[in-house]
C-alpha cells in the first residue's frame, strides 16, 4: 500500500530551538530511565524502558512509554500489540498500525548471483556501472558492460563492506576486516584498500590499528577518509598520503558505529550508532555530540547513511518496521528538523544495507542476508538463498 506518495511526514518544521545535547561519555550500566532521557530517539532504549515499566506493572508509565514509541513511528509486531493492548488508548493502537504499512517505492535495477555469497555494499564505477563488496568472497564483484557481474580476483584480504568511490579519481575505496561471517580470517588485510577499476589493481593501502575491523566509510573532499568500527566501536580517520588509519573517536564512546556522513562544509562527521542514534562529531575539537531532534524521531537501527543536499539519507533496517528516511537538517547541521519516511516495509526486502545517491535517486543493497551466514560464512537456516538486488529508489 503507497501511503500519501512521496513519502509520510513525521516531524514538522518551526519547532523552538533546542539543546545540542553532549554524547555520553560511559554508556556501561546505565539505568533504562537514564539511558531514555539521555537517548529520547532511540526506540531500542524506549523498548528496554518498556520492558522494565511492565514489569514493575507500571502500567501509567508503560502506556506514556507507548505512546511515545508509536510517534516515533515505530511498529510493534502482531503479538506485541496484542500483549500490550489493554495498555494503549484505541489511537494510539491505530498509530502503530499506520506505522507498519508499507511503502514500496523502489525498483530491482540489478541483481547479483547467488553464488556470490553476502554482499553489503555498493558504489559507482565509470560507465554508469557498479560496483559490490562481498563479506563472504572478500573481493569485489564488478558490473560489466553486458550486466554480468565478475569477480575483480583481489587477494589476501578480509571480508570487503563499505564502499565509497572517491568523486575526483573513480577510485573505489573498500574496508576489508573480519567479522564473525568472514572466512579463512587469519592474516588478512584489516583497513581500506584503493581500487582502481580501470586497470582492476589495488593502488593502495590504508592499514587500520591492530585488530581493527573498519566496516563502513566516507570520503571528504580533500580526500581523508573516515571508517567506522562496530565491533570496537571506534572511528578511525585517514588524511590523504597516510598509510595508517588514527584514531578519531576511541572505543566505548560509541556503542555499535555503523553508517558515516559528512556535513556539506566538510566540518561535522555524522555517525549512526546502532543501538542509541546519530551522533555528530565536531571535527575541528573532536566534541561528540548526539543530533537533537525538534519532534518524535526514531533515529537508531540505521545502517546506511548518506548526505544530499540538507538531509541525511538513513537505511534503518535495525528498527521496526525496516525503512528508509530523510532527516532534514537544521542550519548549523547539529538537529534534525524533519524526517520523511522515503520506503518502508518493502515486503521484496530482507535486509537493506548501504548505497549511494546519484542525482535524484539512491541505488542501495535491498536482501542483504546476514542472518543466513553464519560462522565463517557458513549458509545456515532451512530455505533457499536468492539473489541480492540492488535497488533504486526516487528521492
Amino acid at each position: 500500500m503507497r501511503l500519501f506518495g512521496a513519502g509520510l511526514v513525521l516531524a514538522l518544521l518551526g519547532a523552538a530551538p533546542i539543546t545540542v545535547p553532549e554524547w555520553p561519555v560511559r554508556l556501561a550500566d546505565e539505568k533504562p530511565a537514564d539511558l531514555a532521557e539521555k537517548f529520547p530517539n532511540s526506540a531500542s532504549v524506549a523498548l528496554r524502558l518498556l520492558n522494565q515499566q511492565v514489569e514493575a506493572k507500571d502500567e501509567q508509565a508503560a502506556g506514556a512509554t507507548l505512546r511515545k514509541l508509536a510517534d516515533m513511528g515505530y511498529a510493534l509486531s502482531a503479538a506485541g500489540l496484542e500483549q500490550v493492548k489493554r495498555l494503549l488508548a484505541p489511537e494510539v493502537a491505530t498509530k502503530f498500525l499506520i506505522n507498519a504499512a508499507a511503502l514500496e517505492q523502489s525498483a530491482v535495477r540489478q541483481t547479483i548471483p547467488v553464488a556470490f555469497g553476502l554482499v553489503e555494499a555498493v558504489a559507482p564505477q565509470p560507465g554508469r556501472r557498479l560496483a559490490t563488496s562481498g563479506v563472504t568472497a572478500k573481493d569485489l564483484f564488478l558490473e560489466a558492460r553486458d550486466k554480468s557481474w565478475k569477480p575483480a580476483g583481489l587477494p589476501g584480504l578480509g571480508s570487503l563492506t563499505g564502499l565509497v568511490t572517491d568523486p575526483r579519481s573513480g577510485t573505489i575505496w573498500a574496508a576489508s576486516g573480519v567479522f564473525d561471517q568472514s572466512p579463512a580470517a587469519d592474516d588478512v588485510f584489516r583497513g581500506l584498500i584503493a581500487f582502481d577499476p580501470q586497470s582492476g589493481k589495488i593502488r593502495r593501502k590504508i592499514a587500520a590499528p591492530p585488530d581493527g575491523s573498519p566496516s563502513d566509510i566516507t570520503i571528504s573532499a580533500d580526500g581523508t577518509l573516515y571508517a567506522s568500527d562496530p565491533i570496537s566501536g571506534a572511528i578511525y580517520r585517514a588524511p590523504p598520503g597516510e598509510d595508517r588509519m588514527d584514531l578519531l573517536v576511541r572505543s566505548g564512546r560509541l556503542a555499535s558505529p555503523q553508517g558515516l556522513a559528512l556535513s556539506a562544509d566538510g566540518l561535522l562527521l555524522y555517525v549512526s550508532d546502532y543501538r542509541y542514534g546519530l551522533a555528530v562529531i565536531d571535527l575541528a575539537t573532536r566534541k561528540l555530540m548526539r543530533l537533537a531532534a525538534e519532534g518524535p524521531m526514531m533515529l537508531n537501527g540505521i545502517d546506511g547513511l548518506m548526505r544530499r543536499g540538507s538531509d541525511l539519507i538513513g537505511i534503518q533496517n535495525g528498527a521496526r518496521p525496516i525503512r528508509i528516511v530523510a532527516i532534514r537538517l537544521s542550519r548549523d547541521g547539529l538537529r534534525a528538523n524533519q524526517l520523511r519516511v522515503l520506503e518502508q516495509a518493502n515486503p521484496a526486502w530482507i535486509e537493506p544495507t548501504s548505497g549511494f545517491t546519484a542525482g535524484n535517486r539512491l541505488v542501495y543493497v535491498g536482501n542483504a542476508a546476514w542472518d543466513r551466514y553464519g560462522t565463517g560464512g557458513v549458509v545456515q537456516g532451512e530455505g533457499a538463498l536468492v539473489p541480492t538486488e540492488i535497488r533504486s529508489l526516487p528521492l
